[in-house]
């Protein structure tokens, strides 16, 4: 069984910093593209992070805790989903941190994922929440890049929260 596994997934979204940042921590703009969830949080480092919705007719709540944040550069959180199915316990949680600097092109994102305690297989469900992910991003570049109002399909699987995406993996 492996225990501990780190993930780093990177791309390049065409508009400036401040822009995909505020994309990442605003409520009224995560909740365009995640799955119309409320994200709450004073993004204050200790602070309580929950994203609330409804799927299918059932309320969910996904829950963490804001481990750094320094404006236009970083942000990490602990991350438990309502739909894993786990225990709420700190060995259950993910630990997601996000990361943009200037590109030639636009804004580098990086995100990286610390996956202590899952086993294979939740590696294998996460994978594939990371690909249908990348969609998001495409999107959330696209419409950053026009000035249109964010969209993205309305789907919740278990994942990571906000702008989760996989172009380039490493382990």
């Amino acid at each position: 069984m492996q225990t501990n596994h780190q993930s780093t997934y990177q791309t390049v979204i065409k508009a400036p910093v401040e822009k995909v940042w505020e994309a990442l921590t605003r409520p009224e703009l995560v909740k365009q593209y995640f799955f119309g969830s409320n994200q709450e949080t004073d993004w204050k480092v200790g602070s309580p992070l929950l994203w609330r919705g409804e799927y299918e007719g059932t309320a969910y709540v996904d829950k963490g805790v804001v481990l750094a944040f320094l404006p236009n550069e970083k942000l990490s959180f602990s991350y438990l989903s309502n739909w894993s199915g786990l225990e709420d316990k700190p060995e259950n949680y993910l630990v997601v941190s996000y990361r943009v600097q200037p590109a030639e092109t636009g804004t580098q994102l990086t995100i990286r994922c610390q996956l202590a305690g899952l086993q294979v297989v939740d590696l294998h469900v996460l994978a594939i929440g990371l690909q249908e992910s990348l969609q998001v991003v495409r999107i959330i570049g696209r419409q950053l890049r026009i000035g249109k109002r964010l969209r993205c399909p309305a789907h919740h699987g278990v994942g990571v929260p906000g702008v989760a995406i996989a172009n380039n993996s490493g382990g």
